[in-house]
């Protein structure tokens, strides 16, 4: 197989800092950004299961490798931030993104933010063919995850308490395959779509010389993805079994609370203790129902 692959991409980049050269008492931002959109177009001659499943390149309109930096130089007491920095890179068509936050203000609090996009695909005929030369592995979904934390009084040695929250979001198609009868192998086609959400709250301080943390957390889970086959006649043909029609639904809920104490000390700098206690409580309901029709 011959696959020729052109690839145009067109750039542009700008580029803004706040210029200063005589400060006067009046300036309160320093502001400093760049950000770099373009756009690509593809041209695929061959297999473009192969191509995607390389690089998964797409045409259309891209934004990478972009940045913002704000910092507010004041005194005021009521002034929302010190600085405030934003990153991102690979939003549009490319298959990977992420976007990252820090804002904070010196002795009152931190928050930082970092979500990703993953978008997988993989489809060639290297595994599980059969003999009508089908791909019955395959995957093409889409994944976001990120985690965002939130820590109040950060600077202060003797207290300071945090908040967080974490996701994991994934949707898309697949398929998979099933051994029936005499060796027939079938596809089962697929929909994905699970979702997790942590929550987590804790406080880190000194206590008798001791450093203390501690941590609670919930998280939670849920699957919902749906498993089908609508009139196969399976990879041999040449014998009578069919599946008309399969819907498999397997649904899965779980939860799980958990808790992290931690306590660290150092005697006279010759001697450490330290000890951490981790306790999980995990729960998970979980149903399989099946309906085939040959």
């Amino acid at each position: 197989m011959t696959l020729s692959i052109f690839v145009a991409l067109i750039a542009f980049a700008f580029s803004a800092t706040a210029q200063s050269p005589t400060p006067t008492p009046d300036d309160r931002f320093t502001i400093k950004g760049s950000t770099e959109i373009g756009a690509r177009w593809v041209d695929v001659e061959g297999s473009e299961n192969k191509f995607r499943s390389d690089f998964n390149y797409k045409r259309g309109f891209r934004v990478f490798d972009s940045g913002l930096t704000i910092e507010d130089t004041s005194k005021s007491g009521s002034k929302a931030f010190d600085a405030l920095t934003i990153l991102g890179s690979g939003w549009g068509a490319d298959p990977n993104g992420y976007f990252r936050a820090n804002m904070e203000r010196d002795g009152y609090y931190r928050f930082d933010a970092n979500v990703r996009r993953v978008v997988y695909f993989n489809n060639v005929n290297n595994h599980a063919v059969g003999n009508d030369l089908r791909n019955l592995h395959n995957s093409d979904r889409r994944r976001n995850f990120g985690d965002l934390d939130l820590t109040l009084l950060p600077q202060n040695p003797n207290i300071r308490f945090r908040v967080g929250y974490s996701f994991n979001f994934a949707d898309g198609t697949g398929s998979t395959s099933t051994r029936i009868s005499r060796g027939d192998v079938f596809p089962v086609f697929q929909d994905v779509d699970y979702t997790a959400n942590d929550f987590r709250v804790g406080a880190d301080g000194k206590v008798l010389g001791f450093n203390l943390s501690g941590t609670y957390g919930y998280r939670s889970f849920k699957d919902r993805t749906r498993f089908f086959v609508n009139n196969d006649p399976g990879d041999v043909t040449t014998n009578t079994v069919v599946i008309n029609s399969m819907e498999r639904t397997y649904p899965i809920d779980g939860e799980t609370h958990f808790g992290v104490f931690s306590l660290n000390r150092t005697f006279a700098k010759v001697f450490d203790v330290t000890a951490k206690v981790t306790h999980a409580a995990v729960a998970t309901d979980f149903t399989f129902d099946e309906v085939v029709n040959y």
